[in-house]
């Protein structure tokens, strides 16, 4: 059965147009997302003047399942519907009898978050919880001797109430396969939102992100989000922190460009390392030294950093011997990002990803797409002897640091300046 999916961006429209679901299972990882597609149901579905009467909060780890379905039988105080949300509804597993093992904080609430620790620990919303009271309807009564998820499921089968929307909120995946999930799917709305390593122009962050935008009257490129991306890590919730500061860093402009990102958000150990090999392969002596005092005054250690050299060398190696191949082209950095990700990358990672190392941190075609990108366009500095050789070079340097007597930072910087030395076969472009 096709899982009944609706798009976030498009709720309003729904509502709006009358297309209201019983009940919504909103789910996935990226707990942001999560959070702020719930805060607009509610604020779309509910009246602020009657919000009090018709709203019930349930913790879906505590309340019971029979309280929760009498709640959604109440008919509805001087409005057209009520809502009830439960967060982390354990009876969504098949095997939940108590607690579930994704279920150990609420939902973060974006709004009132203040900083991290608060975001992580703080309910989606902070009114008066539902009141537990005697189940006083006989439906509920009537499969009371049946495991919470098969009285879920029983309830589901008859004739949903009109006059209320279920909002179910889980900050972890579900099994869309499951009997219950296809279920609800029929019935109403799922909405997944997972975490997403290799983002794309359809990216429900992205259209976030563009949204929120589209209110300030600015707008941002997919390259240029992605670079967000590359310097928060997957914090959706310090994507929006970040790009509220763009806003205001570019005033009067209309566009944020990446160098205004670059200005603005700190440079990650990742993209110091890009400089590094990227300065290495251009034989830039005193470019590769600033980039590697960079990574030590940022507190990496030195072992640390031959290791992300090392890494990175072991990267550009496997792309190398997929140009070799005849599986990808040298000059496929030479497109721009979006073609690269879409005709390039996707299609590779999905054909041989298999056959590079387990290890995503070390198998390029597990890496972010943009970080994939910048590889493939360091390649033109690096052939497939001078990657061997600058790898042995690199792990003898691994041995040196921790068996030599000589400073940390002096044996790196040999390292550099040995690397820098290396001829390459290779014409420069």
């Amino acid at each position: 059965m096709r899982q009944n999916t609706v798009q976030p961006l498009n709720l309003d429209q729904d509502i709006k147009s009358g297309k209201i679901a019983p009940i919504y299972l909103i789910s996935g990882e990226e707990t942001f997302l999560v959070a702020e597609t719930v805060k607009q149901l509610v604020e779309h579905l509910l009246e602020p003047t009657t919000r009090d009467f018709n709203f019930d909060v349930f913790d879906g780890t505590q309340a019971d399942l029979r309280e929760i379905l009498s709640a959604v039988e109440v008919y509805p105080t001087m409005a057209d519907r009520r809502v009830v949300l439960v967060n982390e509804p354990t009876f969504l597993s098949t095997s939940s009898s108590g607690k579930s093992e994704n279920s150990t904080t609420d939902i973060p609430n974006p709004e009132t978050a203040e900083d991290e620790n608060q975001q992580t620990n703080s309910p989606l919303f902070t009114g008066k919880p539902a009141e537990l009271s005697p189940v006083q309807t006989e439906t509920t009564e009537e499969f009371s001797d049946l495991s919470p998820s098969e009285q879920f499921c029983s309830w589901l089968s008859e004739k949903l109430p009109e006059s209320s929307v279920l909002i179910l909120a889980c900050r972890h995946k579900v099994d869309a396969r499951s009997r219950i999930v296809k279920e609800i799917s029929r019935q109403g709305k799922h909405l997944e939102f997972s975490i997403n390593d290799r983002p794309t122009q359809n990216d429900p962050l992205f259209q976030r992100v563009v949204e929120r935008l589209k209110q300030a009257d600015k707008q941002i490129s997919f390259g240029t989000y992605n670079i967000i991306r590359q310097r928060v890590g997957q914090d959706a919730h310090r994507v929006f922190q970040e790009l509220e500061k763009a806003i205001a860093y570019i005033g009067e402009k209309k566009r944020i460009e990446e160098k205004d990102i670059r200005g603005l958000i700190a440079e990650t150990i990742n993209e110091s390392i890009f400089s590094l090999t990227d300065a290495i392969g251009r034989k830039n002596v005193s470019q590769a030294l600033l980039s590697l005092h960079r990574l030590i005054r940022g507190g990496e250690a030195p072992i640390k950093v031959n290791a992300l050299i090392a890494r990175q060398v072991r990267l550009l190696l496997q792309a190398r011997l997929l140009v070799e191949e005849r599986l990808l082209q040298e000059d496929a950095g030479r497109s721009n990002y979006q073609i690269f990700n879409q005709r390039v990358f996707r299609p590779l990672a999905e054909k041989v990803s298999h056959r590079l190392p387990d290890n995503a941190q070390l198998n390029l075609l597990k890496q972010n797409p943009y970080a994939a990108y910048k590889i493939v366009q360091a390649l033109r500095f690096f052939d497939q002897n001078e990657l061997e050789n600058s790898l042995a070079v690199v792990l003898q340097t691994d041995i040196d640091l921790k068996s030599s007597t000589l400073p940390a930072e002096q044996i790196l910087e040999e390292l550099v300046y040995d690397l820098c030395r290396r001829p390459s076969s290779r014409r420069r472009s």
